[in-house]
Parts: C-alpha cells; sequence; structure tokens
C-alpha cells in the first residue's frame, strides 16, 4: 500500500515539474487530482503511465497534453487521443474484431504522415496505431517516428510481426508502449476466439519481446462470458502477473457486426476490480474501462476528445461507433471536427457505441446517413470528473 501512494505522489512531482501543470485552471487540476487517485501508475524504460490515453509523466507529449486539457476547458475541440488504422491486414480472424476496414489497400505513408502532423497541429498528445496489424507495415517505425516528440506513439497489436528485434527498432524510433491482444489464459480459447491455430503463443511472443525492449507493455481484452465464469478472471490476472506486465486493461464488449442488443455486463464488479488493484500489490495494475469511461469519471470521450480514422482516411468517433464524419484526406482535420462538435458537444455517460447499436446503425455509415442518425442522439449531462473539465457555465445559464 505504502509503494503505491509514493508511486502517485511521485506521479504528481512530475506533473508539477511541467510549467504547463501551473496554468491549469484549478478545477482542470482537481480532476486530475483525482484521476490520480484512482489509478495506478506504473514505470517502464520509456516512462510512467497513470491510464491508457495520457503520455508517459513529464514527457514532451505529457506537456502537449496539459496544453490540450487547457484548451478543452477554454471549449475548444481538441483531439488529444486518436487512434489510426494504418492497415487493414491480419492474419487473425476475430468474431469481435472492431477494425472498420475500407477495402482500398495500405493507406500511402505520406498520407499519414500530412495526418499525423495535422493531428499534431490540432493538440493530440497520445496516438495509436492499430489495423488490422499495424505491424504488418515494414515502414511501421517511420511513422512512430514522425509523431515524436510531442506526440506519444503506442501501438495495438495481436503479435504478428513483432519480433525482438522489430520491438527494439520501434523503441528507437520512439513508440511508448505496446497493447497487446490476450483473449485469455487458455491457448486454445484464445486461438478460438482470434480465429487461428497459435495465436496465443505470437501474443506471448510479443508480449515477451515489448517488455525486454523497455516498453510500456499491457494485456487488453474484452471482459465477456468466457472470463467472465467463476474464477476465470482470476487466473487471467494471474497469467497476466507472471507475464510481467505493466498493465491489463479491461474493454466492454460491444455489438461490432450491426445492430443487436447490449451484452449483459458487470460494470461494478470491473470497477471494484479496478480500485482493488490500485491498492493491492498482490494484482497487476488492472484499467477497466468501463470504470475510467463510466460516469463516475470522464464518460464516453468519442468524437469529444477522441476520435479514430479508418485506413480510407474517415473519421469516427471511435472504432466501436461506426459513423463517418467525413473524410479527413478530402475535407481536412478541422472541418471534421467541426461537424463532430456539432454533434457531440461533449462527454457522454452513455457509451455512444452501444446507443448506435441499439439505434440501428450498420456498419460503417458514410456522413449523410451519419448527419440524419446522430440527430437523435442525446448526451445528457455530463459524467461527474468530465464536468470539471468542461466550459464553466455562465451564472444563471
Amino acid at each position: 500500500m505504502g509503494g503505491f501512494r509514493w508511486a502517485r505522489f511521485a506521479a504528481a512531482l512530475a506533473t508539477l515539474r511541467c510549467p504547463e501543470a501551473w496554468t491549469l485552471p484549478p478545477r482542470v487540476s482537481r480532476a486530475m487530482l483525482r484521476m490520480l487517485s484512482a489509478t495506478r501508475p506504473a514505470g517502464a524504460l520509456t516512462g510512467t503511465i497513470t491510464v491508457l490515453d495520457c503520455p508517459p509523466l513529464g514527457s514532451p507529449a505529457f506537456r502537449s497534453y496539459l496544453r490540450g486539457l487547457k484548451r478543452v476547458a477554454r471549449g475548444e475541440r481538441v483531439p488529444l487521443v486518436a487512434h489510426l488504422a494504418v492497415t487493414d491486414r491480419c492474419p487473425n480472424r476475430c468474431a469481435r474484431c472492431s477494425n472498420l476496414p475500407a477495402g482500398g489497400g495500405d493507406p500511402p505513408a505520406e498520407a499519414l504522415t500530412r495526418l499525423i502532423a495535422e493531428l499534431r497541429a490540432a493538440g493530440t498528445a497520445s496516438l495509436a496505431f492499430t489495423g488490422g496489424e499495424p505491424c504488418l507495415r515494414p515502414d511501421l517505425e517511420g511513422l512512430v517516428a514522425g509523431c515524436a516528440p510531442e506526440v506519444a506513439a503506442i501501438i495495438f497489436t495481436a503479435g504478428p510481426g513483432l519480433s525482438p528485434a522489430r520491438a527494439r527498432e520501434l523503441r528507437s524510433a520512439g513508440l511508448v508502449g505496446a497493447f497487446v491482444s490476450l483473449d485469455h489464459y487458455r491457448p486454445e480459447v484464445h486461438d478460438r476466439i482470434r480465429g487461428r491455430q497459435g495465436a496465443f503463443r505470437e501474443s506471448l511472443a510479443a508480449i515477451e519481446a515489448c517488455r525486454r525492449a523497455g516498453l510500456y507493455t499491457a494485456a487488453q481484452v474484452a471482459a465477456d462470458g468466457a472470463l467472465l465464469a467463476d474464477g476465470e478472471l482470476e487466473h487471467f490476472l494471474e497469467t497476466c502477473r507472471g507475464l510481467g506486465l505493466h498493465d491489463v486493461v479491461l474493454l466492454q464488449p460491444v455489438p461490432v457486426r450491426g445492430p443487436g442488443p447490449a451484452p449483459e455486463f458487470p460494470r461494478e464488479r470491473l470497477a471494484a476490480l479496478h480500485r482493488r488493484a490500485a491498492r493491492d500489490r498482490r494484482l497487476p495494475k488492472v484499467t477497466a474501462l468501463p470504470f475510467i469511461e463510466g460516469p463516475e469519471l470522464l464518460g464516453c470521450q468519442a468524437g469529444v476528445t477522441f476520435l479514430y480514422v479508418n485506413t480510407a482516411g474517415e473519421v469516427f468517433p471511435c472504432d466501436l461507433a461506426p459513423v463517418s464524419f467525413g473524410n479527413v484526406f478530402e475535407l481536412g482535420l478541422s472541418a471534421v471536427l467541426e461537424r463532430m462538435k456539432r454533434f457531440l458537444p461533449g462527454p457522454s455517460r452513455q457509451c455512444l457505441g452501444l446507443w448506435l447499436a441499439q439505434a440501428g446503425g450498420a456498419r460503417p455509415l458514410p456522413w449523410p446517413q451519419t448527419e440524419e442518425l446522430m440527430r437523435g442522439w442525446e448526451p445528457g449531462e455530463p459524467p461527474e470528473l468530465a464536468r470539471l473539465l468542461l466550459p464553466a457555465r455562465p451564472p444563471g445559464s
């Protein structure tokens, strides 16, 4: 327990060493302290990270993040976090793959480099390369290098193409962390979910390669029935701790094949696990995104401080919200952000992806249909912590 208190104290000190921290509105500082109290900082050679979307503390990207928070508090639309699909290619055939494929081949490196520069100028501080399998791009190192130092680069990977040498090369290019898909502690269950024998072995090899390269290394998994049965999640966490992971990210299952009901999900159970792991050294660090993105904290930030771009350049609020707000290669980022601000004025207590699945959204919808469907979206009252990040309301409003 004492060690975790010291880790949070050290994280607070690292934040205070940044000049940008001293110019934040007091309410934003309170929000950051509250978030820090709900997390467990973990460090690798590439830096200390509190939550998935926050760059390493004290880094140039973290300072960009603080400047972005200040702009958000003024009411500006800032895509602090972006996920960028760089290929649709992947050897796995996952039943719940959230990729929104374009079917036109890999986007050219030149177009991606321009987009990364545009995102940096707009205030993006954390950028995840995803796909498909991003490590299948031989030029991934160059894309990563185009982010540093103001943007923290991470990858979402299932392991293909991520050898020990590749992990070292990516870290040398500036990669901060790797979030490796690990669906179960039983190889046969993982392989069945991935649709390919040997996928489990590949994920473990990628975890080891990234950890040895000094990258912040996390496992990510959609917490569903196969993992939530009695004792299964505990065994999974034991496996993750044995692998030396810095983090275990638990995701909420969302229907990804068109309209469907929201799966039953024990949000409170995972929130309690997140809080317990933040203080119990017998457990690995656990980041339960349904808790972080729940009504008690930040809520759903899709299209507000977060966006996802597929390989064709279509911009979506997130990969689980398949409604395009336009093509960034054709319109430019600022025009797309203005559209998002019109229909997504702020964070919501409910998941946009779940609402779209229940509202009948297909995969994916182009802008004209998006405009029609999103007229029915009501974000409602902002989540508790997100209230501190929003512009202060004028008296009497």
